[in-house]
């Protein structure tokens, strides 16, 4: 018997299904966060392991960073790197799971994507009558004669668990008398802690859905063990076509320089009216979409260009080239920009995550550079890895407390400071804030010590049962606490 269709992976998918619907309950955060992250991964192992082939695969490497992003939930509470989670984390849980399955798939090319799209949808509803099929033939079997139960009986019994649930529930919220005695029995009976009925119904439902999708997306999964071939219609563009407009970016691009040269690099001036607040205030955002669209048109280059001569190969060598030393320019000029604003108007999310991403293009440029000379590095391999690196950094990082240290930095600089701002921020910055404020008292207004006390009471309500508390907790927070 293949493990999918033991009884131990029908309670094992149980299990994830009732931590989903406790995470969800929770509010997909804290530690609750992390552990469904990583039972959902078991999950897989639990139910394929007989058909996984794990050892000496080197792409049980990209659990470092699934792991690393799940475990962040249970650590820090920034907002932005927290929304970006909740499709990062699915969407890497997934293509790691996927990547360790099909050994021949290029988890780097765009088309891995379809192939997760595939399976989240296609596969998985395509096998959605699956689970009931399989407790069907496993209550009915000649083996279980014992528990042998007719099979229109338990056809009939899976049929009616999800009608009756859905029907109490809509029962319960249309009758209130219903709905009270509904209520009295299960609290009779002393489960899902003295809850209404419509929760309590509405729980075994997410729990009920949750574990079917599981069961039915592994399922999916381990039909398919060779990937369908599909023939490649991705065309490639000659390379005269693409080294003329190449050039002509080039040329603009020079003028661009050379124009930024006298206040960039050396000691001009800007122009009459013109004040570096207000410089640093425009551009940035535009130079970074040039940078992005500079790098895309390196990649096209690099990878999808017919095969030419070697002196016209060269020649677009060096155009690429050139095209990469004038993005780094301007990734600069953008970096130059963005200092100049911090300095003057401070630090805030949106600044510090554009920093980030230019940092993240700088890396991606220079390894374009390299391989544009030399073909054996894998481009989108290692733009993909690299990312994915860059992106584990950030959920290292506490972006919220290096955000309030250097707008406290700056305030002894200018004795200025937006503490308004601050107090939005995530509990990770609340000790510095309070810790600058007790240094500074009149810094500070009746305001913003109200914001701060609001900020520390939410974090300190223990309303929630223990278990709920248990899935939300989070170190930082404890910290407060």
């Amino acid at each position: 018997m293949e493990n999918r269709e033991k009884l131990s992976s029908f309670f094992a998918v149980l299990i994830v299904g009732f931590i989903f619907d406790r995470v969800l309950y929770a509010g997909l955060q804290g530690l609750g966060l992390t552990i469904f992250t990583l039972c959902f991964v078991a999950l897989f192992y639990i139910m394929l392991s007989d058909k996984l082939k794990l050892k000496n695969n080197k792409r049980l490497l990209l659990l470092i960073p699934l792991v690393i992003i799940a475990i962040r939930s249970s650590i820090y509470n920034s907002e932005p790197i927290y929304c970006l989670n909740l499709i990062a984390l699915p969407t890497l849980v997934i293509g790691t799971i996927l990547a360790l399955w099909y050994e021949k798939v290029e988890y780097y090319k765009p088309k891995f994507i379809g192939l997760m799209l595939v399976h989240i949808f296609e596969h998985t509803l395509n096998n959605i009558s699956t689970p009931f099929k399989v407790i069907k033939e496993r209550f009915s079997s000649k083996e279980n004669k014992k528990i042998q139960i007719k099979p229109q009986v338990l056809t009939g019994i899976l049929i009616s668990i999800p009608l009756v649930l859905v029907i109490l529930i809509f029962l319960s919220s249309a009758d209130e008398v219903f709905n009270y005695y509904a209520s009295e029995f299960f609290q009779t009976i002393n489960i899902f802690n003295n809850q209404s009925i419509v929760n309590i119904l509405s729980h075994i439902f997410v729990i009920f859905v949750a574990s079917v999708y599981f069961f039915t997306f592994f399922w999916g999964i381990s039909e398919k063990t060779e990937l369908e071939q599909t023939s490649s219609l991705s065309s490639k563009i000659d390379p005269i076509t693409m080294s003329i407009p190449v050039t002509a970016l080039n040329i603009i691009y020079l003028f661009f320089s050379i124009i930024q040269f006298s206040y960039l690099y050396g000691d001009g001036t800007l122009p009459v009216d013109f004040t570096y607040a207000e410089y640093a205030r425009r551009g940035f955002f535009e130079l970074v979409a040039v940078t992005l669209i500079n790098f895309t048109i390196i990649i096209i280059g690099i990878n999808h260009t017919k095969p030419c001569s070697e002196k016209l190969s060269s020649f677009c060598k060096v155009l690429y080239t050139l095209l990469a030393i004038f993005t780094l320019n301007m990734l600069y000029s953008a970096h130059y920009k963005m200092s100049l604003y911090e300095k003057s108007y401070g630090y805030t999310y949106l600044r510090v995550y554009v920093h980030l991403f230019m940092v993240l293009l700088l890396i991606l440029i220079m390894i374009s550079m390299v391989s544009i000379w030399y073909k054996v590095l894998n481009l989108p391999k290692a733009i993909v890895v690299m990312t994915l690196v860059f992106y584990t950094f950030l959920n290292i990082i506490n972006v919220d407390a290096f955000i309030a240290k250097r707008n406290i930095a700056l305030y002894k600089e200018k004795n200025k400071i937006d503490l308004v701002y601050l107090t939005d921020l995530s509990v990770d910055a609340l000790p510095y804030i309070e810790e600058f404020i007790k240094e500074n008292p009149e810094a500070s207004s009746e305001y913003i010590e109200r914001k701060l006390q609001e900020k520390r009471s939410s974090v300190s309500s223990d309303n929630d049962d223990f278990l709920t508390r248990l899935l939300k907790f989070n170190i930082n927070k404890a910290r407060i606490k």
